[in-house]
């Protein structure tokens, strides 16, 4: 006949329900990731423009555009040189953020002439 201690299916019970407890706490903190756009507008502190190297090995000079927004933080913002106009130090802009599937925000430039 098979024994079983009690307290080793009392330790596994709990050790499970730990685990569950923290998928569920993880899932429940998920993104809305279909929610509204935020739009704010942004301050241009500095733009390096750069050329990524990928495994397509297709170029496409992109510009790096360091951006405060008006709650202070600071966020970087990638595009394509030809994409968006030339903008100075100091210029205001208008920025829209989506959330992707990680939660992580992206961060666009409204008025982008194509996305790449």
């Amino acid at each position: 006949m098979l024994h079983i201690d009690r307290g080793e299916v009392g330790a596994a019970v709990a050790v499970g329900g730990l685990i569950c407890l923290i998928f569920l706490m993880a899932w429940a903190r998920q993104p809305d990731r279909d929610g509204e756009p935020i739009s704010t507008s942004a301050t241009v502190v500095s733009a390096q423009p750069f050329v990524p190297i990928n495994k397509y090995q297709r170029t496409v000079t992109r510009t790096n555009f360091s951006m405060r927004l008006d709650d202070g933080r600071d966020v970087w913002v990638s595009a394509a040189a030809g994409c968006v106009p030339t903008y100075n130090r100091g210029d205001r802009v208008r920025l829209i953020a989506t959330r992707t599937n990680g939660g992580r925000v992206q961060w666009r430039i409204v008025g982008d002439r194509c996305v790449i």
